[in-house]
């Protein structure tokens, strides 16, 4: 990232192209920076675009962790994390903003 200002002065058309499109996390990066990981392209999502980030930060789960870190929990998750719990074992629930757990938990 040391060279992202050369790099949108001699690009500045192409980083244009980048930075207007609905979805630049989509496209291939411009110039020298193409090759960025993950990390580095999460960064530079940051500062030059703030509304990628979280898709980006998916897109870095899933390429480092895997698919399944990312797809959202199906059925009974609750009732599996319980059943392969016990009393010494606690359960940290990992919910979205308005999302009601409750009729499970209470089920």
């Amino acid at each position: 990232l040391e060279s992202l200002g050369d790099e949108l002065m001699c690009d500045s058309d192409d980083w244009r192209v980048w930075f207007e499109a609905e979805q630049p996390d989509q496209r291939r990066l411009p110039g020298e920076l193409s090759g960025l990981s993950g990390f580095k392209r999460l960064l530079l999502y940051r500062v030059m675009r703030p509304d990628r980030v979280p898709r980006g930060l998916l897109a870095l789960v899933e390429e480092t962790l895997g698919p399944e870190f990312v797809q959202p929990n199906t059925g009974d998750a609750l009732e599996d994390a319980l059943d392969e719990s016990s009393c010494c074992t606690p359960i940290l629930v990992l919910v979205s903003q308005g999302v009601d757990i409750e009729p499970n938990v209470l089920a």
